[in-house]
């Protein structure tokens, strides 16, 4: 009986030991998972930067490229 215990207790710390391991593992995964995350989230807000940046030169360019459009149109049609 007593002989029956110790590999009981021997059984129960092996598994115990295990699930720590498995624990552990996972841990190390999900730390290593939410940095690649990290640094994907890291280069989207890089690019969406830019886009914005981008965006507002356009537009900028384009309501100046609407005024010359206007500045045209008039001396066209002052010069009917």
């Amino acid at each position: 009986m007593e002989r029956e215990n110790e590999q009981l207790a021997d059984t129960i710390e092996a598994l115990r030991q295990r699930n720590e391991e498995n624990i552990d593992l996972r841990v190390k995964d999900v730390e290593r998972e939410n940095k690649r995350m990290s640094e994907t989230v890291k280069d989207v807000n890089q690019q969406l930067s830019k886009l914005d940046y981008d965006y507002r030169n356009l537009q900028k360019q384009h309501a100046r490229l609407q005024e010359q459009v206007e500045k045209v149109e008039q001396v066209l049609f002052l010069n009917k």
